[in-house]
């Protein structure tokens, strides 16, 4: 992070998606997805990465405004991270529920109703990632609870940063990808049994 002075306080500015929150890449996604002028929304991605206020990045001197710009233009720039299973927050191991044979059918169910909301996908994307990454107790896996999802989902929303979010959405393609092999074998099965009755 890069720490600069503006109108008395310190803002701090991420050098890479590693250390831009979950709250912060959605807010980010957002203005990309809008249909904003190019330097209105060069100004909200600023402010959603640094909390700069709007107003305060808007009475900047251009020059200046450049200069902070400059420093977030890795977002524009393709992510090189690898794909983390793990991680540590708050002093506690979490590990991701990777192995899709291993998926239950509770995780299953959850994950599918929010991948099919596709209006508020982004938006419920902590949630997500607090089906996929729970706490590591004795080397594996914590058992799936939909009681403590939320709590973690917003501890995720906090304080998560990107990278752990790109390696599950990596995962929750290639899991889709193997429902929409596993779906036709259903209805083939389902079609000739109910033809045998």
């Amino acid at each position: 992070m890069i720490n600069i002075k503006l109108n008395d306080v310190l803002y701090q500015f991420p050098e890479n998606w590693n250390e831009v929150t979950l709250d912060k890449f959605i807010k980010v996604t957002e203005i990309k997805l809008d249909n904003t002028e190019e330097i209105e929304r060069d100004l909200l991605i600023l402010s959603a990465l640094t909390d700069i206020p709007f107003d305060i990045i808007d009475e900047l001197p251009y020059t200046e405004y450049k200069r902070l710009s400059q420093l977030c233009k890795f977002i524009m720039e393709d992510d090189k991270s690898k794909v983390s299973y793990e991680f540590t927050l708050d002093n506690v191991d979490y590990i991701m529920q990777n192995d899709i044979t291993k998926i239950t059918t509770a995780e299953f169910i959850d994950m599918d109703s929010l991948i099919s909301d596709k209006d508020n996908m982004m938006h419920n994307l902590h949630i997500l990632l607090a089906i996929l990454y729970r706490p590591k107790v004795n080397g594996k896996i914590e058992k799936y609870n939909s009681d403590t999802l939320m709590e973690r989902a917003e501890l995720f929303n906090k304080k998560m940063t990107c990278n752990y979010a790109i390696s599950a959405m990596v995962f929750s393609l290639a899991l889709g990808q193997v429902c929409l092999e596993f779906i036709p074998d259903s209805l083939d099965n389902l079609t000739i049994e109910q033809s045998q009755i």
